[in-house]
């Protein structure tokens, strides 16, 4: 059986996270860059960037 410290030892692991990190990155930056939610486990969430945000936060005051 293999454990989790001996997976830790391996380059393979670390070279597989890595990728899976990488991959992960790739599909929240793209659906950012479409304006497009992200969907996790059947869930929407929208990324807003810095600009985006206090926008919607200027909206939320002015108009309530």
């Amino acid at each position: 059986m293999i454990m989790l410290d001996d997976l830790l030892k391996r380059d393979e692991f670390h070279i597989g996270l890595t990728m899976g990190i990488n991959i992960c990155q790739r599909m929240i930056l793209n659906t950012c860059d479409r304006v497009e939610p992200l969907v996790v486990d059947d869930r929407q969430f929208y990324i807003l960037s810095g600009d985006q945000l206090l926008n919607q936060m200027i909206d939320t005051v002015c108009d309530g």
